[in-house]
């Protein structure tokens, strides 16, 4: 029986012979000696289901080059069809993905579509290619997502130096799969350096791209209440999809409710954004969910894309807590990113806040956020919450040592005084 020569070391710094069976070569169970010959296995004369077992380790443009190097197509195929159909360049160290070029990106794109089917494509950090390795998506019509933001997820959307990527090339190839019959195309992130409002080339393709939008007839996803019935002792609540076609409306006052599909910049959202179209999860909500805020896809201004409330919670800076809004609004994960305050309810960016006053009036003062000041906490909360919470959930002031704790603090540390731990109705240290 042929064996395969198994490269790692042993403790005794020899190569290790195993048979088919898993055995020592030669020791066989019954002491007879096997072949002594050796055989070489090759990565490619692995089955598929191992080496779509190696890729699953692997990110997005990892595994479709782990499925170039493979000479099978067959096994080339199955590797892709094993990942998520998305090629998301986010996942490659920045400096290496400044270095990629249309050729590399041509090829990965080819290779990919060949394949298996790519429904999103993602260009996070390709800062120095022009677009020429984008055709291969030329009239490609599975396609549901295109961003060409160039920076990764929750990221600052303004770059330093303005992208190599050509607007006449990209839109050229974005025109061919919104004319292609039964394009699946739902929602496309221009570059920031392309939503100024000045380029007429970007313009005409976001208008013919709103009326695109419109004719696929999409349909609102969002789980909406129907009806409650009473079973034993519980009342039950009954939600259906609400399935209205969407439509490219507005009307009455700017608010998501009846925006556009595409934003003109007119009401705080970028221009050029999508405005009721989910960028996580490509769910677009129709006017009346949003008038009704089941669904409230809102706008982050900080990574400028919109989420629906499944996939990120967006907050509004409350300015001063005098009543002059900040204009500042984030999602979630944005807000820990910046480090600013903020809790269930409220949040608090610390930007300076515009309109009317002068450069010496405290305009962001903070007065309804308590800090827990205990070392390694960063737990905030407003005073909303405070008042409506249970106490031991809450952040407390201390007048005895003049500090501000969370009650996890107390507990798990041992920190503060008596009279801090008294507020908690924690037991006083002996």
């Amino acid at each position: 029986m042929a064996t395969i020569s198994i490269e790692a070391n042993t403790g005794g710094g020899k190569r290790r012979k195993c048979g088919d069976d898993g055995s020592p070569a030669g020791g066989g169970g019954g002491g007879g000696g096997g072949l002594p010959s050796t055989s070489t296995v090759r990565l490619g004369d692995l089955p598929d289901v191992v080496l779509s077992h190696v890729a699953s380790f692997l990110a997005s443009v990892g595994t479709t080059r782990f499925a170039l190097a493979n000479n099978s197509r067959a096994t080339s195929k199955a590797i892709l069809e094993s990942m998520a159909p998305v090629l998301d360049f986010g996942d490659v160290a920045t400096a290496e993905a400044a270095r990629m070029t249309d050729r590399d990106v041509a090829e990965l794109l080819s290779f990919f579509v060949s394949r298996t089917d790519l429904r999103r494509l993602k260009l996070a950090g390709l800062v120095n290619i022009t677009g020429v390795g984008l055709d291969p998506l030329r009239g490609y019509p599975l396609l549901e997502q295109v961003d060409l933001g160039l920076v990764k997820s929750h990221a600052n959307p303004t770059l330093e130096t303005a992208p190599a990527l050509v607007p006449g090339i990209v839109i050229n190839i974005l025109d061919t799969i919104i004319r292609k019959k039964g394009s699946s195309l739902k929602h496309v992130q221009l570059p920031k350096h392309w939503r100024g409002g000045d380029n007429e080339l970007v313009g005409a393709f976001l208008e013919n791209y709103s009326r695109f939008l419109e004719r696929r007839k999409l349909v609102c996803g969002e789980s909406v209440f129907t009806r409650s019935t009473r079973v034993g002792d519980k009342r039950v609540e009954h939600f259906a999809k609400c399935k209205n076609k969407i439509r490219n409306e507005a009307r009455g006052p700017p608010h998501f409710g009846n925006a556009p599909l595409i934003s003109d910049g007119s009401f705080r959202v970028g221009y050029g954004i999508q405005n009721r179209t989910c960028s996580a999860c490509l769910k677009t909500v129709c006017a009346e969910c949003e008038e009704n805020e089941f669904g409230l896809a809102d706008y982050c201004s900080c990574c400028e894309r919109v989420y629906c409330k499944d996939c990120q919670e967006v907050l509004y800076c409350e300015g001063d807590g005098s009543g002059r809004w900040c204009g500042v609004s984030s999602c979630i994960t944005c807000a820990q990113v910046e480090k600013w305050n903020f809790c269930e309810d409220f949040m608090f960016c610390g930007r300076e806040v515009g309109g009317a006053g002068t450069r010496e009036d405290p305009r962001i003062v903070e007065p309804n956020v308590s800090y827990c000041t205990q070392i390694g906490c960063n737990k905030n909360m407003c005073s909303h919450c405070i008042a409506s919470m249970p106490i031991e959930e809450t952040i407390r002031y201390c007048e005895a040592c003049d500090m501000e704790s969370c009650r996890e603090c107390l507990v798990r540390h041992g920190n503060g005084c008596d009279d801090c731990r008294a507020a908690f109705g924690i037991e006083a240290v002996e």
